[in-house]
């Protein structure tokens, strides 16, 4: 697991209950540094994804594919990236329905 400091972004899947943690290692995203949050998303069927980082507030639908054994599937849920001073505002945020998927 990375500390802290070698983290860029800290990446959330909301689940009955609470949320599972997981630290973004530094890269770019173009490359692909969000794949294992789409296979933790893929294989855990989860609604959403939230991703705290120094970027504004946004929401997208992340549409991808991911390796299943000798293949690959379709993964497809919306990500919420909002700035790190909201993340103690997330269970407020989650439970008023406050995102919605634009899918």
């Amino acid at each position: 697991m990375a500390t802290l400091r070698s983290c860029t972004a800290i990446s959330y899947t909301p689940c009955r209950n609470g949320c599972v943690a997981q630290p973004d290692r530094g890269g770019d995203e173009r490359a692909g540094a969000l794949k294992s949050l789409h296979q933790f998303v893929a294989e855990k069927r989860a609604p959403l994804a939230v991703r705290f980082d120094v970027n504004p507030p946004s929401l997208q639908t992340v549409d991808t594919r991911v390796r299943r054994g000798r293949g690959s599937e379709p993964v497809r849920y919306p990500l919420l990236s909002l700035p790190l001073y909201l993340v103690e505002r997330l269970p407020r945020i989650l439970h008023g329905n406050v995102w919605s998927n634009p899918a």
